[in-house]
């Protein structure tokens, strides 16, 4: 069994995952911060990695999870990046209990990358998707059809259930035609014709203004990309 001391810090001792996570995602933690840490989940993130194979390891990731009604929004941000990152790990499942009710807590709140906490929620969504979560999946499909998707759930989803989402491409891509490129890679080397479905998906793929150069740039098959630009409305 690996040790559980790390940094010089005892995890067999720490009576409360929960409160150990938040007083270190709030960044007062006994492991402090290094200089190069984005935030203090790195430190979490690493602690994870070499916890595992030993059973403290889903005490941790059970602890983080239940900070994500925290009501700091920047703990909320750093329990979404570690299920991103590990969206098997247990705990894990109130990812996918967030997504199906109320998200005022992640909606219109800024993610300091980019976008809102909505979206990466819904990210960690796809990916719990993509690990066999039944749950994560049923809601993946259900958000799909929704205007305003992210990608990385498209993408996940995608590569978790390519029958489903090949057989309503085209709704998907209309409510968010972002999705359209998405898609198309990401069905790459399945059993599915990426140029017959890109040719369907690209009058409104093209309403993305970045389609024509991802097709150019990610799809290999030069049959199939040929047979989707070909199929682009003229250019004005």
């Amino acid at each position: 069994m690996r040790q559980t001391v790390i940094d010089g810090f005892d995890f067999a001792a720490i009576p409360d995952f929960r409160e150990f996570s938040r007083q270190h995602l709030r960044g007062v933690g006994p492991l402090g911060t290094l200089p190069r840490d984005e935030a203090p989940i790195e430190r979490l993130l690493d602690a994870y990695e070499r916890l595992g194979g030993t059973p403290l390891v889903a005490r941790l990731a059970e602890g983080i999870a239940a900070c994500l009604n925290d009501p700091d929004p920047a703990i909320r941000w750093q329990v979404l990046i570690f299920f991103e990152k590990n969206p098997m790990a247990a705990g894990g499942e109130r990812i996918v209990e967030a997504a199906s009710g109320d998200r005022s807590g992640f909606r219109g709140v800024p993610d300091p990358r980019g976008g809102d906490l909505e979206w990466k929620l819904l990210s960690a969504v796809g990916r719990r998707a993509g690990g066999g979560d039944v749950r994560a999946l049923a809601l993946a499909r259900e958000e799909a059809i929704h205007p305003g998707q992210p990608t990385p759930l498209i993408a996940a989803l995608t590569r978790a259930d390519p029958d489903w989402v090949a057989a309503h491409a085209e709704e998907i891509a209309r409510a968010t035609p972002s999705t359209a490129a998405v898609i198309l890679n990401n069905l790459q080397g399945s059993r599915h014709d990426v140029g017959a479905l890109g040719e369907r998906l690209a009058p409104v793929g093209a309403r993305d203004p970045k389609f024509r150069g991802f097709i150019e740039l990610f799809i290999d098959d030069p049959a199939a990309k040929a047979r989707i630009l070909r199929a682009l409305p003229a250019r004005p």
